[in-house]
């Protein structure tokens, strides 16, 4: 009797003929432009599966936005966001981009500093060979890109700024409780003053991404005038080259190797210490050893002092779109 009651119920099931609820993939997220932006500029986000878009975030602040097609959606960029993704929700899901927009939060030309970070770190543009148009932004942590460049100096010159984050004493301009100046020898001692530096690159133009460390006989100081200017050289692009002439190959300094170039200038000396693999990023970089060869060498006294450590690049040509993700400079009052 239970069988003959079961098949009737089967092959009525089966004559209605149910069918699952289509549920809609979820959005995908494929580019932006322009590819950066200040807070209150509208941002066109392209992709697909844009029906029924219920949010809009970048790093996941919420945005205003209207979707002009399917694939096509057009964003405000949000008071208070930050460097990340930006991401697209729909009943199917959310989507978010691969790359992150970069918010033009701090802005930066010329000879302008901005503070970040409680004033410990500065921010610069720090245009000092050139008056062609020159612009970085930052979303306001410790990073900067360069949004606009017109620099087109000679690269059997110097280049044409040095934009970048510091901590220290450049110029007279000091940052707020970091635990410089500090004595040469203090700094020799290994994991005193550690430091990292992460940056992502571009094809075009000539520049360098590089520290720009600054040693000097007096602890205060109001230029950098004098003393001895330590580069490190991460990669370069383009025919360029470090102040001076090549004085050491392949030397091996705190388990790296280095190409080692000296020169005097108007300056002072600079030693630059150019990576032999180029790396677009170091992390927990021991300044200790090179300050050691810098003083074996004869370069400075260990009586002297470091006063300033920096992060940027050197752009000769170009330069557009050269990002610094992050720095930080570790020393006696932490990192």
């Amino acid at each position: 009797m239970r069988a003959s009651l079961v098949l009737p119920i089967l092959i009525g099931l089966a004559a209605v003929g149910c069918t699952p609820a289509t549920v809609a993939p979820a959005p995908t997220v494929g580019s932006f432009s322009p590819w950066h932006g200040m807070p209150g500029a509208f941002v066109k986000v392209t992709g697909s599966g844009f029906t029924g878009v219920t949010s809009v975030t970048f790093n996941g602040v919420r945005a205003s936005f209207t979707v002009k097609s399917n694939t096509e959606i057009n964003a405000k960029v949000p008071s208070h966001a930050t460097n990340g993704p930006v991401a697209v929700t729909t009943s199917g899901g959310t989507g978010k981009s691969s790359a992150a927009f970069p918010v033009d939060n701090v802005v930066e030309a010329g000879h302008d500093v901005s503070s970040l970070k409680g004033d410990t770190y500065h921010l610069q543009a720090d245009e000092w060979n050139s008056s062609a148009p020159l612009t970085i932004a930052s979303d306001g942590n410790l990073d900067f890109w360069i949004t606009n460049s017109g620099l087109s100096n000679s690269t059997s010159g110097g280049p044409g700024a040095y934009p970048s984050l510091y901590k220290g004493c450049h110029w007279g301009d000091c940052t707020a409780n970091s635990g410089l100046p500090m004595t040469v020898s203090a700094v020799t001692n290994p994991g005193t003053v550690t430091t990292t530096y992460r940056t992502s690159t571009v094809a075009g133009g000539a520049w360098d991404a590089s520290y720009d460390i600054w040693f000097n006989p007096n602890a205060t100081t109001a230029d950098n005038l004098g003393g001895l200017e330590m580069i490190i050289w991460l990669t370069s692009q383009g025919s360029v080259q470090p102040l001076g002439s090549e004085v050491a190959r392949s030397v091996t300094i705190g388990g790296r190797n280095y190409n080692v170039w000296y020169g005097v200038n108007g300056n002072g000396a600079t030693v630059s210490f150019v990576l032999g693999n180029p790396t677009t990023s170091v992390d927990n970089l021991d300044l200790g050893p090179l300050a050691a060869f810098a003083v074996d060498r004869g370069y400075m006294p260990s009586t002297w002092y470091l006063i300033d450590v920096e992060a940027g690049f050197e752009p000769w040509q170009g330069g557009e779109g050269l990002t610094v993700k992050s720095f930080v400079v570790c020393d006696a009052k932490g990192c």
